[in-house]
């Protein structure tokens, strides 16, 4: 199973933006893939990266991946139907240089 996330941050640069980045997957107890950093059409620039999750019910994988969005952000609003796609905004990032955090799990990507 595998969520997918999406961050949008004030950087200037890519470098700066890989910087967060690199911010992010110290504060995450878990390793990210299908790294990405593109400009945002109105600024700064998008970051966004997958997570492998281990468990095996959908219901552990979505409090898995509600668990990581905690170490990230704080504040978080819950949407999609739960039983199968869950989505997770945030605009209060633990992290300085964040704007807004996305997750999404949806189950027939799993």
């Amino acid at each position: 199973m595998k969520s997918q996330w999406k961050l949008w941050c004030d950087a200037k640069n890519e470098k700066n933006a890989g910087n967060i980045l690199s911010r992010v997957q110290k504060a995450l107890p878990v390793d990210v893939s299908d790294k990405k950093i593109e400009p945002y059409q109105k600024g700064g620039f998008e970051v966004s990266f997958s997570i492998q999750h281990s468990v095996k019910s959908w219901n552990d994988f979505v409090v898995e991946t509600i668990t990581l969005g905690q170490c990230l952000g704080y504040g978080w609003r819950l949407t999609g139907d739960i039983t199968e796609r869950a989505d997770g905004w945030c605009n209060e990032s633990n992290l300085p240089g964040i704007e807004s955090i996305q997750w999404s799990c949806d189950e027939e990507e799993c």
